[in-house]
């Protein structure tokens, strides 16, 4: 029994430490988004973001949602991430960036938020993150963001 939870342990250790993403290193991030304080209701996205590490601590991950809601709406952002490593499989990191979106009308603003990652596999992460979007627009609410995906790495 030993043995093979020590076989379990060393996988893993492989799996996770072999997913934690290096300078040059590119990935592509599918996602969900939930957009509440809108000024109308909770709106859902669908859409993808392509990360790619500038150095070891420091990526950036411009990305295109689909706004599923009666006018369905787009947005555009780019955010830097600042990872902070937890353990072999974990990382959490800080994000700011700047967002254009048309909820009510064309607007931008600048994202502030926090996220993690995840390792479950060799080249996937799973990763969630919750944004604040401070929009420039004085007509306009400043939603929070929440949002859930996974990431592959190339």
């Amino acid at each position: 029994m030993k043995k093979i939870l020590s076989a379990i342990f060393a996988t893993a250790a492989i799996v996770s430490a072999a997913s934690a993403q290096e300078a040059g290193e590119w990935t592509i991030a599918p996602k969900v988004n939930i957009y509440t304080h809108t000024g109308t209701s909770v709106v859902i996205g669908l859409g993808t973001g392509v990360r790619y590490s500038i150095t070891d601590s420091f990526r950036i991950e411009p990305s295109a949602v689909f706004m599923i809601d009666n006018n369905s709406t787009l947005e555009f952002s780019c955010d830097l991430h600042y990872l902070i490593p937890l353990g072999d499989s974990w990382s959490v990191y800080p994000v700011a960036g700047l967002v254009a979106n048309d909820i009510i009308g064309w607007s931008s603003g600048v994202n502030l938020g926090a996220g993690f990652d995840f390792a479950i596999a060799e080249k996937w992460d799973l990763t969630a993150q919750a944004k604040w979007q401070a929009m420039f627009h004085k007509m306009r609410m400043n939603p929070i963001m929440i949002t859930v995906g996974a990431s592959y790495y190339f």
